[in-house]
């Protein structure tokens, strides 16, 4: 009987365990919403490049279709200030995906992702706020927890543009929840710029609050290199219902 019911509630955490936001930015993690339940938020990231300063605010929503299978989408606003060219602002371009957890352990780890992401091409790439074609992004993650605290992912994603070379690109993360509520994150990102010949770098430092059971904030900055990108702040609030 003791055993059963030890089952029992190691089953009831696994359900309800998962129902937040991802807190990571480069890797895909074991968070989902519950069947039926809606994810709403807004994404800002700010990204400084040598004399160009790129702004974007993204609406989106993520809703658990199953309780291992979310959809999604985002609508970006993008504003561009250039110190040469002047500024630019406008919609972005729009990107809905999909996320199937294909395998779990009875403790929620190890774990799988798959994943897909369409981007329309529904910004201006003459005014700097789109990439001037469809693309898509296939994927899949992977990821596991070691000592109930420390969260392990590795993501390995291949984007596919229709008028330039393909980018593939591999990425991993580590959370490490401090108590309940709070959370440090870092990440990395190898990925390859054939157009330029160079293997950019992507690097975050984080940090995560769940405010309440439904509000959630997150915080991350980094920097890149053997890319433009010289200053990357990037910002999340998210509310479950």
């Amino acid at each position: 009987m003791k055993r059963i019911i030890g089952l029992s509630l190691v089953l009831a955490f696994a359900s309800t365990g998962f129902s937040e936001p991802m807190r990571t930015v480069l890797t895909k993690e074991n968070k989902f919403p519950e069947q039926n339940q809606l994810e709403v938020g807004v994404i800002g990231r700010y990204v400084e490049m040598p004399y160009v300063e790129h702004t974007t605010l993204a609406p989106y929503i993520r809703y658990g279709a199953l309780n291992n299978f979310s959809v999604y989408g985002k609508l970006p606003y993008e504003r561009i200030e250039d110190e040469f060219w002047g500024s630019e602002s406008g919609v972005g371009d729009i990107s809905v995906g999909l996320e199937l957890r294909t395998y779990e352990d009875l403790f929620g780890y190890p774990w799988v992702i798959p994943h897909f992401e369409m981007q329309l091409a529904t910004g201006s790439e003459k005014r700097g706020t789109g990439e001037g074609e469809e693309m898509y992004t296939i994927g899949i993650a992977a990821g596991t927890t070691t000592y109930d605290r420390y969260h392990w992912a590795a993501d390995a994603r291949y984007r596919i543009r229709n008028n330039r070379d393909n980018i593939p690109s591999i990425a991993g993360s580590i959370v490490w929840d401090v108590d309940k509520n709070f959370s440090f994150i870092a990440e990395i990102e190898l990925s390859r710029d054939k157009e330029r010949d160079r293997h950019p770098l992507t690097f975050l430092g984080g940090m995560y609050y769940k405010a309440t059971k439904a509000l959630h904030f997150g915080l991350h900055g980094g920097t890149t290199k053997n890319s433009d990108e010289d200053v990357i702040i990037q910002g999340r609030m998210a509310y479950t219902f």
